[in-house]
């Protein structure tokens, strides 16, 4: 579910409908800023951060990665690391941390791994 200020009253009747339907997790995904969108608000994102910190359905909630690290209750896999969740193909065949990046490796002839590895050191050079 994309989150901002027109859909963040919706949290409640979306849980819902997911637990009725069987889902087996809630993924929310804050709006990203994009050309002609400002993406989610402070206000809103404040919002969405007090409901899932007193969400108590049984439906397991994600978070999408842009925003994981704001969010620790919401890690569907806690062990595995943000790449590893996260990893995009895009149509012009490049592999990127999210599929928000604006950096990421051609797959080109290449293995997937191969790329993958690439990404892997590319990130680990940005975060040093």
């Amino acid at each position: 579910m994309v989150v901002n200020t027109k859909t963040v009253g919706d949290l409640p009747a979306v849980a819902a409908l997911a637990e009725t339907l069987g889902a087996r997790e809630l993924l929310l995904l804050p709006e990203e800023s994009t050309v002609g969108r400002a993406g989610i608000g402070a206000d809103t994102l404040e919002l969405l951060k007090m409901w899932v910190e007193t969400y108590r359905g049984p439906v397991p909630l994600t978070m999408g990665e842009s925003r994981a690290a704001s969010f620790p209750i919401c890690r569907a896999l806690p062990k595995e690391r943000p790449l590893d969740s996260y990893v995009h193909i895009n149509a012009a065949g490049e592999l990127l941390p999210t599929s928000f990046s604006p950096l990421g490796v051609t797959l080109g002839e290449g293995t997937f791994y191969s790329a993958l590895r690439k990404l892997q050191l590319q990130s680990k050079g940005e975060s040093q």
